[in-house]
Protein backbone atom coordinates (compact mmCIF):
# COMPACT_ATOMS: atom_id res chain seq x y z
CA UNK A 1 0.00 0.00 0.00
CA UNK A 2 3.29 2.30 0.72
CA UNK A 3 4.26 1.65 -2.80
CA UNK A 4 1.12 2.00 -4.12
CA UNK A 5 0.05 5.57 -2.55
CA UNK A 6 3.51 6.53 -3.46
CA UNK A 7 3.24 5.96 -7.14
CA UNK A 8 -0.35 7.71 -7.30
CA UNK A 9 0.92 10.95 -5.31
CA UNK A 10 4.03 10.79 -7.90
CA UNK A 11 1.29 10.62 -10.92
CA UNK A 12 -0.91 13.56 -8.98
CA UNK A 13 2.02 15.90 -8.29
CA UNK A 14 1.44 15.46 -4.63
CA UNK A 15 4.06 15.05 -1.39
CA UNK A 16 4.65 11.39 -1.42
CA UNK A 17 4.33 9.91 2.77
CA UNK A 18 7.76 9.36 3.54
CA UNK A 19 9.29 11.67 1.71
CA UNK A 20 11.38 12.64 5.44
CA UNK A 21 13.04 9.29 5.14
CA UNK A 22 15.12 10.03 1.91
CA UNK A 23 16.56 12.42 -1.05
CA UNK A 24 13.35 12.69 -3.26
CA UNK A 25 14.49 16.31 -4.66
CA UNK A 26 15.24 14.78 -7.66
CA UNK A 27 10.95 13.69 -8.35
CA UNK A 28 10.34 17.06 -6.98
CA UNK A 29 8.20 19.07 -10.06
CA UNK A 30 8.86 15.88 -11.67
CA UNK A 31 6.82 15.31 -15.31
CA UNK A 32 3.32 13.78 -14.98
CA UNK A 33 3.02 10.13 -16.25
CA UNK A 34 -0.53 10.33 -17.12
CA UNK A 35 -0.77 6.77 -18.44
CA UNK A 36 0.30 5.56 -15.20
CA UNK A 37 -1.19 2.46 -14.06
CA UNK A 38 -1.41 0.36 -10.62
CA UNK A 39 -2.16 -2.91 -10.34
CA UNK A 40 -2.62 -4.60 -6.59
CA UNK A 41 -2.51 -7.99 -6.79
CA UNK A 42 -3.80 -9.48 -3.89
CA UNK A 43 -5.47 -13.45 -3.23
CA UNK A 44 -7.49 -11.44 -0.01
CA UNK A 45 -10.39 -9.08 -0.26
CA UNK A 46 -8.02 -6.01 2.01
CA UNK A 47 -4.83 -5.79 3.92
CA UNK A 48 -4.66 -6.62 8.03
CA UNK A 49 -3.13 -5.19 10.62
CA UNK A 50 -0.14 -7.74 11.29
CA UNK A 51 1.48 -6.06 13.72
CA UNK A 52 -1.90 -5.92 15.73
CA UNK A 53 -2.58 -10.18 15.76
CA UNK A 54 -1.78 -10.98 18.97
CA UNK A 55 -4.67 -8.70 20.37
CA UNK A 56 -7.27 -9.73 17.34
CA UNK A 57 -7.46 -13.02 18.27
CA UNK A 58 -7.44 -12.28 21.91
CA UNK A 59 -10.34 -10.06 21.77
CA UNK A 60 -12.30 -10.56 18.49
CA UNK A 61 -13.74 -6.81 18.98
CA UNK A 62 -10.25 -5.75 17.56
CA UNK A 63 -10.16 -8.12 14.59
CA UNK A 64 -13.22 -6.46 12.87
CA UNK A 65 -10.97 -3.28 12.79
CA UNK A 66 -8.27 -4.51 11.77
CA UNK A 67 -8.88 -5.53 8.35
CA UNK A 68 -8.94 -2.89 6.11
CA UNK A 69 -10.71 -4.44 2.87
CA UNK A 70 -9.86 -2.43 -0.45
CA UNK A 71 -13.39 -2.15 -1.76
CA UNK A 72 -13.89 0.74 1.78
CA UNK A 73 -10.62 2.29 0.93
CA UNK A 74 -12.13 5.86 -0.94
CA UNK A 75 -8.25 6.53 -2.40
CA UNK A 76 -8.15 3.75 -4.43
CA UNK A 77 -11.61 4.44 -6.12
CA UNK A 78 -10.04 5.43 -9.39
CA UNK A 79 -9.89 4.41 -12.71
CA UNK A 80 -5.82 3.88 -12.72
CA UNK A 81 -6.24 1.54 -9.26
CA UNK A 82 -7.21 -2.18 -10.74
CA UNK A 83 -7.62 -5.09 -8.31
CA UNK A 84 -7.69 -8.27 -10.29
CA UNK A 85 -7.89 -11.34 -9.44
CA UNK A 86 -5.85 -12.55 -12.52
CA UNK A 87 -2.90 -11.92 -13.61
CA UNK A 88 -2.02 -9.43 -15.90
CA UNK A 89 0.55 -7.83 -18.06
CA UNK A 90 3.25 -5.67 -16.19
CA UNK A 91 5.59 -2.97 -16.96
CA UNK A 92 7.27 -3.03 -12.89
CA UNK A 93 6.48 -5.14 -9.99
CA UNK A 94 7.00 -4.53 -6.63
CA UNK A 95 6.79 -8.17 -4.26
CA UNK A 96 5.72 -7.22 -1.09
CA UNK A 97 4.36 -11.07 -0.32
CA UNK A 98 6.25 -10.87 3.47
CA UNK A 99 8.24 -14.06 4.67
CA UNK A 100 6.17 -17.38 5.20
CA UNK A 101 4.08 -17.36 8.92
CA UNK A 102 1.95 -19.56 9.91
CA UNK A 103 -1.59 -18.99 11.50
CA UNK A 104 -2.25 -17.28 14.44
CA UNK A 105 1.36 -15.52 13.95
CA UNK A 106 -0.14 -14.10 10.29
CA UNK A 107 -3.81 -13.70 9.54
CA UNK A 108 -4.75 -17.18 7.20
CA UNK A 109 -7.94 -15.75 5.82
CA UNK A 110 -8.61 -14.69 2.47
CA UNK A 111 -11.35 -12.14 3.42
CA UNK A 112 -12.39 -10.15 6.45
CA UNK A 113 -15.33 -12.72 7.80
CA UNK A 114 -12.77 -15.52 7.30
CA UNK A 115 -10.92 -13.16 9.77
CA UNK A 116 -13.51 -12.35 12.43
CA UNK A 117 -14.31 -15.97 12.18
CA UNK A 118 -10.63 -17.09 13.24
CA UNK A 119 -10.46 -14.68 15.26
CA UNK A 120 -13.43 -15.81 17.05
CA UNK A 121 -12.90 -19.33 17.09
CA UNK A 122 -8.99 -18.94 18.69
CA UNK A 123 -10.97 -16.72 21.29
CA UNK A 124 -12.92 -19.79 22.10
CA UNK A 125 -10.31 -21.83 22.51
CA UNK A 126 -8.47 -19.21 24.69
CA UNK A 127 -11.29 -19.40 26.99
CA UNK A 128 -11.71 -23.02 26.83
CA UNK A 129 -8.30 -23.39 28.17
CA UNK A 130 -8.58 -21.37 30.83
CA UNK A 131 -8.52 -24.14 33.51
CA UNK A 132 -5.57 -25.72 32.12
CA UNK A 133 -3.65 -22.95 31.01
CA UNK A 134 -2.27 -21.52 28.11
CA UNK A 135 1.46 -22.16 26.56
CA UNK A 136 3.34 -19.78 24.36
CA UNK A 137 6.02 -20.55 22.46
CA UNK A 138 8.74 -18.62 21.54
CA UNK A 139 10.94 -15.85 23.03
CA UNK A 140 10.64 -13.03 20.04
CA UNK A 141 8.32 -9.64 19.94
CA UNK A 142 5.44 -11.89 18.78
CA UNK A 143 5.86 -14.70 21.55
CA UNK A 144 5.89 -11.55 24.31
CA UNK A 145 2.86 -9.83 22.75
CA UNK A 146 1.00 -13.02 22.21
CA UNK A 147 1.59 -14.01 25.81
CA UNK A 148 1.03 -10.32 27.38
CA UNK A 149 -2.57 -10.17 25.42
CA UNK A 150 -3.59 -13.29 26.15
CA UNK A 151 -2.84 -12.83 30.49
CA UNK A 152 -4.65 -9.21 30.32
CA UNK A 153 -7.63 -10.44 28.29
CA UNK A 154 -7.85 -13.27 30.67
CA UNK A 155 -6.06 -12.85 34.36
CA UNK A 156 -6.91 -15.77 35.73
CA UNK A 157 -5.59 -17.60 33.30
CA UNK A 158 -2.26 -19.92 33.77
CA UNK A 159 0.19 -18.07 30.82
CA UNK A 160 3.90 -19.74 29.94
CA UNK A 161 5.97 -18.36 27.27
CA UNK A 162 8.73 -21.39 26.55
CA UNK A 163 11.67 -20.34 25.04
CA UNK A 164 15.19 -21.77 24.29
CA UNK A 165 17.02 -18.37 24.43
CA UNK A 166 19.29 -17.47 27.01
CA UNK A 167 16.89 -14.22 26.94
CA UNK A 168 13.80 -12.76 25.14
CA UNK A 169 14.60 -11.33 22.01
CA UNK A 170 18.02 -12.92 21.50
CA UNK A 171 17.75 -12.34 17.84
CA UNK A 172 17.30 -8.89 18.05
CA UNK A 173 19.97 -5.97 18.01
CA UNK A 174 18.53 -4.34 21.03
CA UNK A 175 20.37 -3.47 24.09
CA UNK A 176 20.42 -5.85 26.74
CA UNK A 177 18.42 -3.66 29.36
CA UNK A 178 15.55 -3.36 26.45
CA UNK A 179 15.38 -7.21 26.96
CA UNK A 180 15.85 -7.32 30.65
CA UNK A 181 12.88 -4.69 31.07
CA UNK A 182 10.57 -6.65 28.70
CA UNK A 183 10.95 -9.84 31.09
CA UNK A 184 10.22 -7.82 33.98
CA UNK A 185 7.45 -6.29 32.69
CA UNK A 186 5.88 -9.77 31.26
CA UNK A 187 6.46 -11.02 34.83
CA UNK A 188 4.98 -7.73 35.85
CA UNK A 189 1.90 -9.05 34.02
CA UNK A 190 1.64 -12.11 35.43
CA UNK A 191 2.86 -14.49 32.98
CA UNK A 192 5.70 -17.38 34.08
CA UNK A 193 9.00 -18.10 31.89
CA UNK A 194 10.40 -21.19 31.28
CA UNK A 195 13.18 -21.91 29.51
CA UNK A 196 13.45 -25.44 28.35
CA UNK A 197 16.51 -26.94 27.15
CA UNK A 198 16.66 -30.50 29.06
CA UNK A 199 13.18 -31.88 27.01
CA UNK A 200 10.70 -31.51 30.00
CA UNK A 201 7.20 -31.38 29.92
CA UNK A 202 4.47 -28.87 30.64
CA UNK A 203 0.69 -29.42 30.32
CA UNK A 204 -1.87 -26.90 29.02
CA UNK A 205 -5.02 -26.47 27.37
CA UNK A 206 -3.90 -24.92 24.74
CA UNK A 207 -0.44 -24.26 23.01
CA UNK A 208 -0.06 -21.26 20.91
CA UNK A 209 3.15 -21.31 18.49
CA UNK A 210 4.63 -18.05 18.26
CA UNK A 211 7.77 -18.95 16.46
CA UNK A 212 8.39 -16.79 12.93
CA UNK A 213 10.24 -18.09 9.65
CA UNK A 214 12.37 -16.11 7.46
CA UNK A 215 11.98 -18.42 4.62
CA UNK A 216 9.89 -15.31 1.78
CA UNK A 217 7.20 -16.15 0.09
CA UNK A 218 7.76 -16.29 -3.07
CA UNK A 219 6.37 -19.30 -4.35
CA UNK A 220 3.84 -17.75 -6.10
CA UNK A 221 6.03 -16.28 -8.77
CA UNK A 222 7.28 -17.74 -12.08
CA UNK A 223 10.82 -19.09 -12.25
CA UNK A 224 12.14 -16.70 -14.39
CA UNK A 225 12.05 -13.35 -11.51
CA UNK A 226 13.34 -15.88 -8.80
CA UNK A 227 17.44 -17.08 -8.13
CA UNK A 228 18.44 -19.66 -9.54
CA UNK A 229 19.53 -21.28 -6.60
CA UNK A 230 16.37 -22.26 -5.09
CA UNK A 231 16.60 -20.06 -2.30
CA UNK A 232 13.16 -18.28 -3.25
CA UNK A 233 15.02 -15.03 -3.44
CA UNK A 234 14.21 -12.71 -6.12
CA UNK A 235 16.67 -12.54 -9.17
CA UNK A 236 18.42 -9.09 -9.90
CA UNK A 237 16.27 -6.95 -12.00
CA UNK A 238 15.80 -3.78 -13.34
CA UNK A 239 11.97 -3.99 -13.28
CA UNK A 240 11.15 -6.27 -10.15
CA UNK A 241 11.54 -4.75 -6.64
CA UNK A 242 11.17 -6.14 -3.15
CA UNK A 243 10.10 -4.31 0.08
CA UNK A 244 8.63 -5.72 3.64
CA UNK A 245 10.02 -8.86 5.16
CA UNK A 246 10.36 -10.52 2.11
CA UNK A 247 14.13 -8.70 1.59
CA UNK A 248 17.01 -10.31 3.34
CA UNK A 249 17.91 -7.07 5.06
CA UNK A 250 20.09 -6.75 8.44
CA UNK A 251 17.79 -5.41 11.13
CA UNK A 252 14.67 -5.76 13.11
CA UNK A 253 11.59 -6.53 10.61
CA UNK A 254 9.57 -3.51 11.44
CA UNK A 255 5.91 -2.37 9.73
CA UNK A 256 7.65 0.71 9.78
CA UNK A 257 10.34 0.14 7.90
CA UNK A 258 8.82 -2.00 5.49
CA UNK A 259 6.28 1.31 4.71
CA UNK A 260 9.75 3.00 4.14
CA UNK A 261 10.68 0.07 1.55
CA UNK A 262 7.75 0.66 -0.49
CA UNK A 263 8.20 4.03 -0.95
CA UNK A 264 11.52 4.23 -1.97
CA UNK A 265 10.55 1.19 -4.66
CA UNK A 266 7.70 3.08 -6.08
CA UNK A 267 9.73 6.38 -6.40
CA UNK A 268 12.74 4.51 -8.35
CA UNK A 269 9.95 2.86 -10.12
CA UNK A 270 9.05 6.13 -10.92
CA UNK A 271 12.24 7.20 -12.01
CA UNK A 272 12.49 4.57 -13.92
CA UNK A 273 9.64 5.51 -16.11
CA UNK A 274 10.65 8.87 -16.37
CA UNK A 275 13.93 7.60 -17.71
CA UNK A 276 12.63 6.39 -21.14
CA UNK A 277 12.23 10.19 -21.94
CA UNK A 278 14.81 11.11 -24.53
CA UNK A 279 17.82 13.00 -22.47
CA UNK A 280 16.45 11.73 -19.56
CA UNK A 281 18.99 10.66 -16.73
CA UNK A 282 18.39 7.51 -14.16
CA UNK A 283 18.39 8.87 -10.02
CA UNK A 284 17.85 6.13 -7.91
CA UNK A 285 17.19 6.63 -4.13
CA UNK A 286 18.77 4.07 -1.75
CA UNK A 287 17.04 2.52 0.93
CA UNK A 288 17.81 4.39 4.69
CA UNK A 289 19.30 2.98 6.93
CA UNK A 290 16.93 1.78 9.99
CA UNK A 291 19.05 1.52 13.04
CA UNK A 292 17.39 -0.41 15.84
CA UNK A 293 14.43 0.37 17.73
CA UNK A 294 11.19 -1.02 18.71
CA UNK A 295 7.97 -0.53 20.96
CA UNK A 296 6.80 -3.70 21.97
CA UNK A 297 3.27 -3.66 23.75
CA UNK A 298 3.25 -6.25 27.12
CA UNK A 299 -0.25 -6.96 27.80
CA UNK A 300 -1.17 -3.61 29.56
CA UNK A 301 2.35 -2.31 29.90
CA UNK A 302 4.69 -0.91 26.75
CA UNK A 303 8.31 -0.82 26.59
CA UNK A 304 10.45 1.75 24.28
CA UNK A 305 13.81 2.14 22.18
CA UNK A 306 13.74 4.68 20.22
CA UNK A 307 17.46 3.69 19.10
CA UNK A 308 21.30 5.75 18.60
CA UNK A 309 22.13 4.69 22.58
CA UNK A 310 18.71 6.31 23.73
CA UNK A 311 16.87 5.78 27.36
CA UNK A 312 14.97 2.84 27.53
CA UNK A 313 11.08 4.19 27.76
CA UNK A 314 8.07 1.87 29.64
CA UNK A 315 5.51 2.17 31.88
CA UNK A 316 1.16 1.65 31.83
CA UNK A 317 1.35 5.62 31.00
CA UNK A 318 2.99 5.47 27.62
CA UNK A 319 0.91 2.81 26.28
CA UNK A 320 -1.87 4.45 24.97
CA UNK A 321 0.64 7.65 23.61
CA UNK A 322 2.18 4.90 21.78
CA UNK A 323 -0.24 2.56 19.91
CA UNK A 324 -3.69 3.49 21.15
CA UNK A 325 -6.12 1.03 21.63
CA UNK A 326 -5.65 -0.74 18.58
CA UNK A 327 -1.55 -1.32 18.51
CA UNK A 328 -1.11 1.50 15.89
CA UNK A 329 -3.24 0.58 13.32
CA UNK A 330 -4.74 3.78 12.78
CA UNK A 331 -1.47 6.00 13.14
CA UNK A 332 -0.24 3.18 10.29
CA UNK A 333 -3.23 4.39 8.37
CA UNK A 334 -2.65 7.73 8.66
CA UNK A 335 1.30 7.18 7.26
CA UNK A 336 -0.13 5.38 4.26
CA UNK A 337 -2.16 8.37 3.62
CA UNK A 338 -5.81 5.73 4.37
CA UNK A 339 -6.29 7.08 7.87
CA UNK A 340 -10.02 9.09 6.12
CA UNK A 341 -10.77 5.86 4.21
CA UNK A 342 -14.62 4.92 4.35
Amino acid sequence: MSAAQTLLSLKDGEQIQFKSYGNYAHLDNAPRVDNLRVTILDERDGFAHTIGTPLAHVSPVSATHMWKRYCSLSQMRRPDVKFPQANNHLNYMVVSTGSIREWPVAPRASNFAGHVKDACSFSQKIEAAQMLGVVVVGGGAVGVEFAGKVKARYPRTDVTLIHSRGQLLSKEPLPDEFKARTLHLLLEEGVRQVRLTSGGHIHAGLVISAVTSVTPSTSFLPPAVLAADGSGDLALSNCVFAAGDIVDKPGIRLGGSAMIMGCVAAANIYSSILVLEPGALLVLEDCPEIRPHMALSIGTNIVCYAGDNGAIQYGKALAQSFFGGDLGWQRVLENLGLGSST
